[in-house]
């Protein structure tokens, strides 16, 4: 007999109720036994996390992944492996017990964008023949494969409006708290910081950058900048209560502090074109002026009243003189060094996570000296162009296109204004997402949350070709 067939002459109800009576009839033959107390205790509470974790379902697991990717660094446990490991361990765990217990549910895998992710990882497998960097290139593409997974998951057991509610609030919650503990790393310099990069001024002073949990500011200026924009569509167009709508409102001040912090002009750059994309939606054009109004009021509060305002302002203003600023040099010169690359290579590329190694091969005469250690192009089109070549660029070109064409779609045919504000955020994240890979390119396709965002988009697609809405 299958092992499917065996559950399902198990009554998982009639098994709890079984269990609860014998640990209660104990408890109460050994009620002043404190020792047995603690282990009546401590059996019920494993009872209930037995039940809860793993027959219950994945979707808490779900909701745990989504806190322990907020912790990266911070959840390292040891030999490579995170706190966000073992939660997408558990995540597929929970998901193989689920389907032996329910045999007549059945894993829907197919999405629209699915044939766009076997291409690239087919593509990328093979560069990996003629890859100097194939360790590397496996492991991305072992990430990307288990992200995947994960996706599936959330198309699947993303299903009831509730959920989505649970989801969602977790999120912005996750994202507070990663905001909050931003904003005290850049009020309490040296405390609890893991990185060393600092920003200047005009005047020589230079300071901490904020990091939240991250090894990198511009990591987790993105994080937070998704917070954003997804408490301000829900806040714009949710229609909730106003304490709901205190909640979001709060959660996006706090957390743009925390961008600010991060001294990240991508993270600054991303939340912009964010909230220009959620004004688009605005039907009535009044409110598009008060949010500018409230916008520059902001801006002018950062530039000239906080104390981090000389900061902001150099930060800034660097982005005028182009070629003088010493980041955006190294990006240009990176840049160059991806096309030299690719007129070389125009056929195969140089294989999948070549870059960093061909990179001392093609360093540009303007790249700075004290950047040459960073041997990554930030721009995620021409790492792919010279990796790839344009093969690789095309594919990741039609996914993306893919993915705006249905999340637009859904948006005009989303009856419930509670999911069009979902919707809505989720394609000006995306949107986030494609100006982040122009300036940070390593972030696909092995980012927690880009995938989140693809899970919610084709989750609530499914919802609404399971009620024959489109």
């Amino acid at each position: 007999m299958l092992i499917s067939e065996r559950f399902q002459f198990i009554n998982m109800k009639s098994v709890t109720l079984f269990l609860l009576t014998i640990e209660i009839i104990l408890a109460s033959l050994f009620f002043f036994d404190k020792l047995l107390a603690l282990a009546f205790v401590l059996s019920i509470v494993s009872l209930f996390l037995f039940y809860f974790l793993l027959l219950k379902g994945p979707f808490i697991w779900i909701i745990i992944m989504i806190y322990t990717s907020t912790l990266d660094s911070w959840g390292r446990i040891g030999g490579g492996v995170t706190v966000f490991h073992v939660s997408w361990g558990m995540t597929i765990l929970t998901t193989v017990i689920y389907f032996l217990m329910n045999p007549s549910k059945k894993l829907k895998i197919y999405t629209s964008i699915n044939i766009y992710f076997y291409l690239f990882i087919g593509l990328a497998s093979f560069s990996l023949l003629y890859s100097p960097n194939y360790l590397d290139g496996l492991r991305v593409i072992g990430t990307s494969t288990a992200l995947f997974m994960v996706f599936i998951l959330y198309v699947n057991f993303l299903n009831t409006e509730k959920q989505y509610h649970i989801l969602i609030n977790n999120i912005v919650i996750a994202n507070i708290l990663l905001a909050l503990l931003t904003i005290y790393q850049i009020l309490f310099e040296n405390v609890l910081f893991i990185g060393t990069s600092s920003v200047g001024s005009e005047s020589g002073t230079r300071i901490w950058r904020a990091m939240g949990t991250f090894e990198d500011p511009n990591v987790t200026a993105v994080y937070l900048v998704f917070g954003i924009i997804l408490s301000l569509s829900m806040l714009i167009f949710g229609k909730l209560k106003w304490k709901v709508k205190l909640f979001y409102f709060s959660s996006s001040l706090i957390s743009t502090f925390a961008v600010v912090a991060t001294f990240s002009r991508t993270g600054w750059l991303a939340l912009v074109f964010g909230i220009f994309v959620l004004l688009f939606y605005i039907k009535n054009k009044k409110y598009i002026f008060f949010a500018l109004a409230g916008i520059s009021i902001i801006v002018i509060i950062f530039l000239f009243v906080s104390p981090y305002g000389e900061f902001i302002r150099y930060r800034l203003f660097s982005f005028a003189e182009f070629l003088g600023d010493e980041s955006i040099r190294s990006r240009f010169s990176m840049a160059i060094s991806s096309i030299r690359m690719f007129i070389d290579y125009p056929i195969t590329g140089i294989g999948f996570r070549a870059y960093p190694v061909y990179y001392d091969l093609y360093i540009d005469s303007l790249a700075p000296q004290s950047l040459l250690y960073v041997k990554e192009s930030h721009t995620m089109w021409l790492t792919y162009l010279a990796e790839m070549s344009i093969w690789g660029v095309m594919v990741v070109l039609l996914w993306f296109i893919r993915v705006f064409i249905d999340n637009n779609k859904l948006i005009n045919i989303s009856g419930i204004d509670f999911f069009r504000a979902i919707l809505i955020g989720s394609y000006a994240i995306f949107f986030v997402f494609n100006v982040a890979l122009l300036f940070y390119g390593f972030l696909f396709p092995h980012f927690n949350l880009l995938w989140l965002v693809f899970g919610i988009i084709y989750s609530i697609n499914r919802r609404l070709v399971n009620q024959k809405a489109i």
